[in-house]
């Protein structure tokens, strides 16, 4: 409404204004949300990390701590002590 209707009264000329405007807006949040929805909807797969995927990252950081030389002797006994099971990295 940029010239604006001249017979109209200001009153009425502001709430046409206000009208627009909130039209716009509104319009603009659907957007955004329809946006924001896809993405998360997009996204959806990469949250698909479980206790199995936990479990194998922690026994292939073990077995790399083991068979580091410069790892404290302490730290491999008490990791051999908690994951006895869990081999050497020669064994895959």
């Amino acid at each position: 409404m940029k010239g604006g209707n001249p017979s109209l009264t200001l009153s009425a000329r502001w709430t046409a204004f206000t009208r627009e405007r909130r039209f716009h807006m509104m319009t603009a949040m659907k957007w955004r949300t329809l946006t924001i929805l896809l993405l998360l909807v997009l996204a959806a797969p990469c949250f698909a990390w479980s206790t199995k995927e936990h479990i194998l990252l922690t026994r292939c950081a073990v077995r790399e701590i083991m068979a580091d030389p410069a790892a404290p002797k302490e730290l491999k006994q008490f990791l051999g002590e908690a994951q006895p099971a869990v081999g050497s990295i020669a064994d895959e």
